[in-house]
């Protein structure tokens, strides 16, 4: 798709439009939905991913000490709701699912050149600072994606883990959203069938967790969800180990 840009009235040879209200909405959504894909081709190319990897593994300062990954990712996360909301709402019902699919394609290209323990400083960062219940929601699902790739050569994986594992736990116990509650318990499952035969004790200490805050509950749902962490976690090492 072309996008054809409103050109500044004032003759200015870049053609680029000094007054947004130039645009109308379907412009807007357009242009956005281009941005985004600019942007997603530069953080999934080899470069980039180079790039991220090199600063770390070098221990670079200024990305050691100051956290620039979190700002973006949140932004991406806000706009990916913002656009499929505004979705609903008009007769374009393509351009939210079309925005979705793109900045989820960045969001793990971005995190897929972090470091593991990074990407866990970002959730725990995320839930210290409060920010919007699905944002953070967004984050933690999209991190234990990360996490749950079996990677045994990276030396931070523990740490990561460990990290990612208590701020799951914080949400089983002290959450108030059925929905946060439900997607801390699945994340948990996913993360125990990968990693839990390797750190099973780690799994252990947040079986209490779930028993008491889950199966604890009276929501039937929640119920459900904390049977089926407690099955992944007790039943898969068990099994791995046997085999």
């Amino acid at each position: 798709m072309v996008v054809r840009i409103p050109q500044d009235p004032s003759g200015d040879a870049d053609g680029i439009p000094l007054d947004t209200k130039a645009y109308t909405q379907e412009q807007l959504r357009e242009l956005t939905i281009e941005c985004l894909r600019i942007m997603a081709t530069e953080v999934q190319s080899r470069s980039f991913q180079t790039n991220v990897g090199h600063v770390f593994l070098t221990g670079d300062v200024s990305f050691l000490q100051k956290d620039y990954f979190s700002p973006i990712v949140e932004n991406l996360l806000l706009l990916a709701s913002a656009l499929s909301n505004e979705a609903k709402s008009s007769h374009n019902k393509s351009s939210g699912p079309a925005a979705e699919i793109i900045i989820n394609g960045a969001l793990d290209s971005i995190l897929s050149a972090l470091p593991l323990q990074t990407v866990a400083n970002i959730v725990e960062n995320f839930l210290q600072t409060k920010r919007d219940i699905e944002v953070t929601g967004n984050m933690i699902a999209i991190a234990t994606d990360r996490l749950s790739r079996d990677i045994t050569s990276d030396l931070t994986l523990k740490s990561a883990l460990t990290i990612l594992l208590k701020s799951l736990s914080e949400i089983i116990t002290s959450a108030e959203s059925e929905e946060a509650i439900i997607l801390a318990l699945e994340c948990v499952s996913k993360l125990s069938r990968v990693h839990g035969k390797a750190e099973l004790p780690m799994f252990e200490e947040i079986v209490p967790a779930v028993v008491n805050q889950g199966i604890a509950r009276e929501s039937q749902v929640i119920k459900e969800a904390a049977v089926d962490c407690l099955h992944s976690m007790l039943y898969f090492p068990l099994s791995k180990r046997i085999s």
